[in-house]
C-alpha cells in the first residue's frame, strides 16, 4: 500500500506542477484578501483580530484548495483508478497532499500577515505546530466532503453546507490556542490544546480511512 500512495501523492505533486493554475489561484486569493484587509484598516488591527483573520482565510482557502481533490478519481476516471489502486490507498494520498498544500497556504498567509500588520506571537514554535496539525485536520476533514459533493449533483453547494459547521468547532480551538500563543500563557495550557488536536487528527483521518470505501462503493 505504501508504494500505491508514494505513487499518487506523487502523481498529484507532478501533475500541479505542471499545471500550475489552481495554486496559483488559490495563493492570489490569499494575498489579495490580506491585502484586502490592510487597505480596509488602514494597517492597524488589534491581536485578536489579526488571528480572527489569519484563520479565516486560511479555512476559506482551503475549502477552494480541496474542493476539486478527487474530480478523476470518483468521475471521469473513476474505474480506471479504482482497477488500479484501492480506495483506501487514494484517501490516505489525497489527505497527505491535500496536507502538504495547506501547510504552504498557512505559511504563505503568515508571511503576508507579518508583512502587512507584523507579528504579534510570542510562541512561533507551538503557533507553527498548530498549523501543521490544523492543516492536517483540514484536510482529511476537507477530503473526506470533496469525496462527499463530487458524487452529488450539486458539489460546489454541497462542499460549503457541509463543511463550514463541520470545521466551526476546529476554528474556535485554533483561535483559542493562537490567543495564548501571543501571550505568556503556561505550557499546559498550550499542551493541551496540541493534545486536542492529535486527536481530532486521529480521529478525522481513521473516519476517511473506514468512510471512503463505502462512500466509492455508490
Amino acid at each position: 500500500m505504501l508504494k500505491k500512495i508514494k505513487f499518487l501523492l506523487l502523481k498529484d505533486i507532478k501533475k500541479n506542477f505542471d499545471n500550475p493554475t489552481s495554486l496559483f489561484t488559490i495563493a492570489l486569493n490569499v494575498i489579495c484578501s490580506s491585502y484586502i484587509i490592510y487597505v480596509a484598516s488602514f494597517g492597524i488591527i488589534d491581536n485578536n483580530s489579526w488571528i480572527t483573520f489569519f484563520w479565516i482565510i486560511i479555512f476559506f482557502s482551503s475549502i477552494n484548495a480541496t474542493y476539486l481533490s478527487f474530480e478523476n478519481e470518483l468521475k471521469t476516471q473513476a474505474l480506471f483508478y479504482h482497477f488500479l489502486f484501492s480506495s483506501k490507498s487514494i484517501i490516505l494520498s489525497k489527505v497527505i497532499f491535500n496536507s502538504l498544500i495547506l501547510i504552504l497556504i498557512s505559511i504563505l498567509n503568515l508571511i503576508c500577515f507579518t508583512f502587512f500588520f507584523g507579528n504579534p506571537l510570542v510562541n512561533n514554535f507551538v503557533f507553527g505546530v498548530g498549523i501543521v496539525l490544523s492543516s492536517i485536520s483540514l484536510a482529511s476533514i476537507l477530503s473526506l466532503i470533496s469525496g462527499i459533493s463530487i458524487k452529488s449533483n450539486n458539489g460546489s453547494m454541497l462542499m460549503s453546507v457541509l463543511s463550514l459547521p463541520i470545521l466551526f468547532p476546529l476554528l474556535l480551538n485554533l483561535i483559542k490556542l493562537s490567543e495564548f500563543c501571543i501571550q505568556e500563557k503556561s505550557e499546559n495550557i498550550l499542551t493541551n490544546e496540541i493534545y486536542f488536536l492529535l486527536l481530532l487528527n486521529v480521529v478525522t483521518i481513521s473516519l476517511c480511512y473506514i468512510l471512503f470505501p463505502y462512500l466509492c462503493k455508490n
